[in-house]
């Protein structure tokens, strides 16, 4: 790596430095991020200490946010796992009670044709009773005690 006088290095040399792209590099010239000099041919970029120490904080600050998202995608992960398997649960208690509301709703048609039946039976009983009193009403005394009909 070729450094010349006061911290001025060639193009290659600064991509090997700041170990980023070619691209990086002219927009943080072009932003005037980083100074560069065209001497002849050639353009050198001035490294010093404060340039390669934001270089290093930005890569850090990169590494500590692709960690970061490293956990959490491992946090939503485990957390899609567990509603995943809440949902189920869930699905199969939601099948239960379907199950047992058919049951329940199956019990209380027979329970009501039961009492349907059972109510007119007994209004059947209750109307022949009432006929056979009103046939007695009008049978008089007399016939009624000397079993004339």
């Amino acid at each position: 790596m070729e450094m010349r006088e006061n911290n001025y290095y060639t193009i290659n040399d600064a991509l090997a430095e700041l170990n980023i792209s070619r691209a990086t590099l002219y927009s943080k010239i072009n932003s005037g991020k980083i100074k560069s000099e065209k001497i002849g041919k050639n353009r050198f970029v001035y490294i010093d200490d404060e340039v390669r120490q934001e270089h290093m904080s930005i890569k850090r600050s990169i590494e500590q946010d692709e960690q970061t998202d490293k956990q959490t995608v491992e946090l939503l992960k485990e957390q899609l796992e567990y509603f995943k398997k809440q949902a189920e649960t869930l699905q199969a208690q939601v099948a239960e009670q379907a199950h047992q509301f058919a049951e329940a709703s199956h019990q209380m048609a027979e329970a009501s044709q039961r009492h349907d039946t059972i109510v007119m039976t007994l209004t059947t009983t209750i109307e022949n009773q009432q006929l056979q009193l009103q046939e007695g009403k009008s049978v008089s005394f007399l016939k009624r005690i000397f079993g004339m009909s």
